[in-house]
């Protein structure tokens, strides 16, 4: 159609109206409290829960729903294009993202990755561009140490000898800053296509190969180099350069660049802290090392012998302690899943997903052990088990009949004697906790433990005949035990100290069992 012409555009773009701004708000809150349930939010993102309702605030709260904002427009304007000048970036649009020049555009549909023709047309805008501002001083083998030189002489000594830039651009503080902003933003799509975080980058959006790999890496250097000559006390600029060398371990170069902000801005803080933090990091870099190598051999272990529970269930606990919920979920969920996990792996399973209250995960594995139990009532693992999950599930009731099928049993061993015992103690259960520790005296008879803590309990609820017959038995398996073995616990030391044991304390018959010392 004829352009009609004038100052407003033929066809207007949809734009959020406010409903679509509280729909976004409520998708964000209800976002961010599952995210703070599973120790994922985001650095500066104040998420708090106050009178059981979820409030947010901060700058990182407001550009996420900013994020959401944007989204709606893009998504309600399918014929248009959009280009983005990026303040603050938005997660959302990372998969999308291609250089424009000094901006960069929004592709309609995410790119599983940047074509080797799309990085070169950015390299070399931004290489014939940077002669207009500091001159070409900046190519891909250009080492790090030559910038921060030039930047010394260039920026501090104010020595323009060999200069071929502008010289109103080193006196433009304006300028230095939103061309170093224009090319860290390209440098951080880069960036953000390389890291290993499933979180920040799903795995589907990095690089296909070691070639590609490298390519985009290259590509990141380059540009981040360029930010940062721009404007060298960049605080951006120079904390997501650092970010990318320390992730190729190159502490020498990340310290070169935190080292000459500070030149120029020397009572900056956090650049100040970086420098600090970069040293610490480099001194602790073999340490770390190991560690990367335990998890990469714990990784190969768990890939090559699924059975192996135990190599599992560490590298789960190796992804929580990184924060890294969903591949720890993901690990344990293979464990679950295998058809070797037996009753032992399956109460591996129950102590691992309480740790961080995997819910779904603890009621999978109640079914299964459930499933063993009914099967196999000599299974005591797997009843224990049963108890154990239905405990962490607030389901007493189930957790009782689990534990007194297998206390029942005849054919019960000592140690799952304990275990039961210990899991009524833990229900609260008094009158089941008492007949299971008179049980373990009878499975466990020589043990100076079992006798002690049926006393204890006993003089809990007011048997003091018993507790006082319970514990000669006790003393005298530990007096023959010390005897033996001096290293052992003397369980008449602890009964001096036991303040389980004041309702006994005073009485001629305890005073003479546990004379003072």
């Amino acid at each position: 159609a004829r352009s009609l012409g004038g100052v407003y555009p033929d066809r207007e773009i949809y734009s959020a109206t406010p409903d679509d701004s509280q729909r976004c708000f409520q998708e964000y809150m209800a976002d961010a409290q599952k995210r703070m349930q599973t120790g994922q939010l985001k650095p500066g993102e104040d998420v708090k829960i106050i009178d059981n309702r979820v409030q947010v605030s901060g700058q990182v709260a407001v550009m996420n729903i900013n994020g959401l904002l944007t989204k709606v427009i893009f998504d309600h304007n399918p014929k248009n294009e959009f280009f983005v000048e990026e303040s603050f970036p938005l997660d959302w649009m990372y998969p999308h993202l291609t250089p424009f020049g000094i901006i960069m555009k929004i592709n309609r549909q995410p790119l599983p990755s940047l074509t080797e023709d799309v990085l070169a047309r950015d390299h070399q805008f931004w290489k014939q561009f940077s002669k207009r501002l500091t001159g070409d001083i900046v190519d891909y083998d250009t080492p790090v140490k030559t910038i921060t030189d030039w930047i010394e002489k260039t920026y501090l000594r104010h020595d323009l000898n060999g200069f071929t830039g502008d010289r109103k651009f080193l006196h433009d503080d304006d300028a230095q800053k939103s061309f170093s902003k224009l090319r860290s933003s390209i440098a951080g799509v880069y960036a953000w296509r390389l890291n290993p975080d499933p979180h920040v980058c799903p795995p589907e959006y990095r690089p296909k190969s070691n070639e590609e790999y490298q390519r985009v890496l290259k590509e990141a250097d380059f540009a981040f180099r360029q930010a940062f000559a721009f404007c060298p006390y960049s605080p951006e600029a120079v904390f997501r350069y650092a970010q990318l060398l320390l992730q190729a371990r190159r502490f020498d170069d990340a310290l070169l660049v935190a080292e000459a902000c500070l030149k120029l801005d020397p009572y900056n803080g956090q650049v100040r802290g970086l420098a600090d933090n970069i040293k610490v990091y480099k001194k602790q870099s073999p340490a770390i090392e190991q560690a990367q190598s335990t998890f990469q051999h714990l990784e190969e272990e768990v890939k090559k012998n699924p059975a192996n529970f135990q190599a599992a269930f560490d590298l789960a606990g190796a992804y929580l302690q990184m924060q890294q919920t969903d591949r720890a979920v993901q690990v344990l969920d293979g464990v679950l899943n295998s058809p070797q996990a037996d009753s032992k792996a399956l109460r591996g399973l129950v102590t691992a997903y309480s740790s961080f209250s995997n819910t779904p995960g603890l009621q999978r594995a109640a079914d299964k052990l459930g499933t063993l139990a009914r099967a196999n009532p000599d299974d005591f693992q797997a009843a224990i088990g049963l108890a154990e999950v239905s405990r962490h599930l607030q389901k007493p009731e189930a957790a009782n009949q689990a534990l007194d099928k297998a206390f029942n049993n005849p054919k019960i061993d000592a140690p799952s004697m304990l275990s039961i015992a210990q899991i009524y103690a833990a229900l609260g259960n008094v009158a089941k906790l008492e007949a299971a520790l008179e049980r373990l005296t009878k499975v466990m008879p020589e043990s100076p433990e079992a006798w002690y803590d049926l006393a204890v309990l006993k003089c809990g609820v007011g048997k003091s005949p018993e507790a006082l017959t319970s514990l000669r038995q006790a003393l005298d398996l530990s007096a023959k035990r010390f005897k033996a073995d001096p290293k052992a616990r003397d369980l008449l030391a602890s009964a001096r100290k036991e303040e389980r044991f004041s309702l006994l304390r005073q009485t001629p018959e305890f005073k003479k069992l546990v004379p003072p010392q």
